[in-house]
């Protein structure tokens, strides 16, 4: 007779045999699976950003300018569409409107001679709008007293751009002493640049004198030049009406009557009201009435 199998052995015999994967090996494939997943992502992320970027509506492709007096809006148009060519790294348009290039449009927008105070507005996503103000030169900034390399400044004193060569009198030359022009800079103070407007206004308004040139030192003392030869000196400290008062008793003095433009070497105002009055090698000298009422 068979002997009949025990079924606790046969159940034995009958169990698979389990494969343990090597630790290392393991390992390599888990680093698999997250490099080709993060691959994946990368590769879908960048495929999002490359056509989301490029979206129609999301383009600027319209830019307006408007403002100032003789700058050119379609120059202004033409300048700032130029750093919105391109793109970022390879892949954002710069034209996106989400990521324009505000601060490198302001850039070459300040570039534009005359060109203040540009505003880049983003109307929509597919336009640009850009106002401005314009310069306005006020007079000449230059380095020495004969030259016609010179900048041109406003009436807040701000160097704006180089000047052309300028023949006549249309605009007043004006000269930093111990200071060279330079573009971006200003001449001088507020106070000071409206205390020598003020004081030559009040020489236009007596129609007897024309200013051609100003020059002024680091002590504060002014030299207004005379077109037809002579020059005034005076100290931005003083009130330039106050010296003004005190040049027209001097010149209205009678025993002045020869000051006539040309025919004295300076009058210097800088001393209150004792004025100097230098004509050719002599120095005369007299005390100037004033408002307050001091004698002659």
């Amino acid at each position: 007779m068979f002997r009949k199998q025990s079924p606790v052995r046969k159940k034995a015999k009958a169990k698979p045999r389990r494969f343990v994967l090597d630790p290392s090996k393991r390992m390599l494939l888990k680093q698999l699976a997250f490099g080709v997943g993060l691959f994946t992502f990368v590769g879908i992320l960048l495929a999002g950003v490359w056509y989301g970027t490029r979206i129609d509506r999301l383009t600027l492709t319209t830019v307006t300018a408007a403002g100032g007096e003789t700058i050119n809006s379609e120059r202004v148009v033409v300048v700032a569409k130029e750093p919105l060519s391109g793109t970022y790294v390879g892949i954002i348009p710069r034209a996106f409107a989400w990521f324009y290039p505000a601060e490198d449009i302001y850039n070459v927008l300040k570039s534009i001679p005359r060109m203040k105070d540009p505003q880049i507005t983003r109307v929509s996503g597919t336009e640009l709008s850009i106002t401005y103000d314009e310069y306005v030169p006020y007079a000449l900034w230059c380095d020495e007293a004969e030259t016609d390399q010179c900048l041109f400044f406003d009436n807040a004193g701000y160097a704006f751009g180089e000047a052309p060569r300028l023949t006549g009198g249309a605009l007043i030359r004006y000269r930093t002493i111990g200071t060279k022009p330079a573009v971006g800079q200003t001449i001088a103070s507020a106070e000071h640049i409206n205390h020598m407007k003020t004081f030559i206004d009040l020489i236009k308004k007596g129609n007897r004198f024309e200013i051609a040139a100003v020059e002024t030192d680091t002590a504060g003392d002014v030299f207004y030049i005379v077109s037809s030869g002579g020059e005034f000196k005076a100290s931005l400290r003083d009130d330039p009406a106050v010296v003004y008062d005190n040049l027209l008793t001097i010149i209205e003095d009678k025993n002045f009557t020869d000051i006539q433009p040309g025919a004295f070497q300076y009058i210097d105002l800088r001393f209150g009201n004792k004025v100097y009055v230098k004509k050719e090698e002599t120095v005369a000298s007299t005390t100037a009435s004033t408002t307050d009422g001091l004698s002659q």
